[in-house]
């Protein structure tokens, strides 16, 4: 054996021993496993779950060739006199895509009360109730369900009418909703509303904001227009409760209308 063997052996020997005390020392400790980085599709603070499109509609109408044209004039316009141009096209075509579009700008007008909003108000195509029924019951702004609401006057059907009792009854809904849609049954003088607005107020007998003052006036004005027995019974009961002097005049006008 060569000089120096029994040393370097004992030096191998040491050098095994204190791998084995390190290796038992991390078994104890438990060693950290390596993580494999997963491949990011986006940032965590950028992830925001999809919220729900407010305007559901139950048929999907493809646009016409027109309102294609009147579409991409108002995105290529540079002017709003250009734009409105577009917007009101698209209101006289009133076909059901372009109530989709109307809805959909009058949604992101700044103000309520937009030229989107007011174009879809004043719709007249009947080809588009079913469209236009969808943005009253929708989750969209208040102003532009309300515009809807208004277009349904002359474009509205039964079913129409009965989203819009619905709608009046509806404590949940805002009032601007709701007034719109008494406003409505009047206009369109449907009978079969009557227990519908006559619900309504008797719902909101306590009710003294301004808003539920509104709303009553305006189920009361239908109540008048439509004018069958069972809406005048609703308004004489009405006229011997106590009432502020503005809803007093409003009943007693009403009834003064002719009885259908």
């Amino acid at each position: 054996m060569p000089t120096g063997t029994p040393f370097k052996t004992w030096i191998l020997g040491a050098v095994v021993v204190g791998a084995l005390l390190v290796c038992g020392i991390l078994l104890r400790r438990g060693t950290p496993v390596p993580v494999t980085p997963k491949t990011p599709v986006a940032s965590q603070s950028a992830v925001v779950p999809d919220k729900k499109k407010w305007l559901v509609t139950a048929r999907d109408v493809p646009p016409s060739a027109l309102l294609e044209d009147l579409k991409a004039r108002y995105e290529t316009a540079t002017e709003d006199k250009a734009r409105a141009f577009a917007i009101m096209g698209a209101s006289k075509l009133g076909e059901p895509a372009a109530v989709v579009w109307l809805a959909e700008l009058a949604a992101k007008e700044a103000r309520p009360g937009g030229p989107a909003t007011r174009a879809l108000a004043q719709i007249t195509n009947r080809r588009s109730n079913l469209e236009l029924g969808d943005v009253a019951t929708s989750d969209g702004p208040a102003p532009v369900r309300a515009a809807a609401i208004a277009a349904l006057v002359a474009t509205g059907d039964l079913a129409q009418a009965a989203q819009l009792s619905a709608l009046v009854a509806d404590s949940n809904q805002p009032f601007l909703v709701r007034q719109a849609a008494a406003t409505a049954l009047g206009q369109m003088k449907r009978p079969a509303a009557v227990p519908a607005l006559a619900n309504t107020l008797d719902g909101l007998e306590n009710d003294s904001s301004r808003q539920g003052q509104q709303l009553r006036i305006a189920a009361v004005q239908a109540l008048g227009l439509i004018g069958t027995a069972e809406a005048r019974a609703t308004l004489e009961a009405r006229a011997h409760k106590n009432l502020s002097p503005a809803e007093r005049t409003v009943v007693d006008n009403a009834l003064r209308l002719p009885q259908r």
